[in-house]
C-alpha cells in the first residue's frame, strides 16, 4: 500500500474507519445506501479486515485497536474540521481550541499505537 498510503498505518486504518463504520453512527442505514452493505455486515467486514491487518483474531484485541483508531479519527477529524476554511470561524476557533487540547493525548495515542505495532 505504499502507493496510496497517507503515511504512518493509523492514518489509512482512520480513513477506512470513517468510511467503513461510522456512517451509521449519524444516520441509521447509510452504508446499505452507499455500500449496499448492512451495518451487521459492515462490522463483520471490518473485523475480518482489522484481524488480517494486525494477524490476530482476538476479539478483546480487535475491539481494543478499534476504540484506539475511533479516538484517533475523532482528534484527526476535530483537527481537519478546524482548519477548514469552509467552516464557519466561531466553530473553527471551538473545535481547533478542542484538537489542543487533545494533542498531547493525540502524541501519546500515535506513540502507543507504535509501541503496539499497528
Amino acid at each position: 500500500m505504499p502507493e496510496i498510503s497517507h503515511g504512518h498505518p493509523v492514518f489509512d486504518l482512520a480513513a477506512i474507519f470513517i468510511d467503513c463504520m461510522t456512517p451509521n453512527q449519524s444516520s441509521p442505514g447509510a452504508t446499505e445506501k452507499m455500500y449496499g452493505i448492512n451495518e451487521e455486515r459492515m462490522n463483520i467486514a471490518w473485523g475480518a479486515m482489522l484481524s488480517t491487518y494486525l494477524g490476530t483474531r482476538d476479539p478483546a484485541v480487535i475491539e481494543a485497536k478499534t476504540k484506539m483508531i475511533a479516538g484517533f479519527m475523532a482528534a484527526r477529524f476535530s483537527w481537519v474540521a478546524a482548519s477548514s476554511a469552509t467552516t464557519p470561524e466561531d466553530v473553527r476557533q471551538r473545535t481547533f481550541a478542542a484538537a489542543l487540547q487533545m494533542l498531547p493525548g493525540f502524541k501519546q495515542l500515535v506513540a502507543n499505537l507504535d509501541a503496539l505495532g499497528v
